[in-house]
């Protein structure tokens, strides 16, 4: 994300207004499920700390990277215990301590450096540590619908949406898995999908909680087409 640090991403965007809030939602549910009361994790790109409220309920202790000053005050306003917050790159960042988990949910697709940041982290974790990854899914339905109404030219182009708020670079999932392993040495020890997402942000904000709930269900039976995909990253294969 680097190379844009002289415009302010979080005067573009508001993380908990966005349709995201959905993808956070239930990312964290699965991310939750690993997580052990009184675990140390670490959140790249915090944003306002909604991710983080759900990791403070499973009972861990969180330390936020986040890059802007604006998004870290919101997210200081919930006074969520146990947490901690750094203002800086994720670049830039270099932890103290080691974490059971560390999380990057949704943002490495912004990174021109990510392969020197995912080489740092790894560093970071304890001997039984994961990373837990989120990227949007070139190959989900609603892109592949786009490409054949003729709206993208292809499925990673970033579209309106992607350039606006700074994406770098889809990635397939197959390529998110060679980046990693690359990088830190680490096996992909799980993966799953995240929202089967037939329609577009604003068609998908109007649908009833449960329609949602059910098209995150399917997600999981229909991997490689879902809306984000899930990864975990350990030195265990087990």
């Amino acid at each position: 994300m680097k190379k844009n640090a002289a415009e302010d991403y979080s005067t573009l965007y508001s993380p908990e207004e966005d349709f995201d809030v959905v993808y956070t939602r239930f990312t964290a549910k699965r991310i939750c499920k690993a997580i052990k009361p009184g675990q140390q994790v670490l959140e790249m790109g915090s944003a306002t700390s909604h991710m983080t409220e759900f990791l403070v309920k499973a009972g861990a202790k969180v330390d936020c990277v986040e890059r802007w000053e604006r998004y870290i005050k919101i997210a200081k306003k919930k006074k969520l215990p146990g947490v901690n917050f750094y203002q800086s790159d994720m670049e830039d960042f270099e932890a103290e301590k080691k974490y059971d988990h560390i999380i990057f949910t949704n943002v490495i697709h912004e990174l021109y450096e990510r392969e020197a940041v995912l080489k740092k982290a790894s560093k970071w974790l304890k001997k039984s540590g994961k990373i837990h990854i989120t990227m949007p899914n070139p190959e989900s339905i609603h892109r592949k619908a786009a490409l054949y109404a003729g709206m993208i030219d292809s499925l990673a182009d970033l579209g309106p949406r992607g350039e606006k708020y700074h994406a770098v670079k889809l990635l397939y999932n197959d390529e998110v898995v060679k980046l990693v392993q690359k990088a830190t040495g680490l096996k992909c020890t799980k993966r799953d999908g995240v929202l089967l997402k037939p329609l577009p942000n604003d068609s998908m904000q109007k649908l009833a909680p449960k329609v949602l709930e059910a098209f995150d269900k399917l997600a999981s039976e229909f991997i490689e087409n879902s809306g984000m995909s899930y990864f975990v990253f350990s030195k265990r294969t087990k």
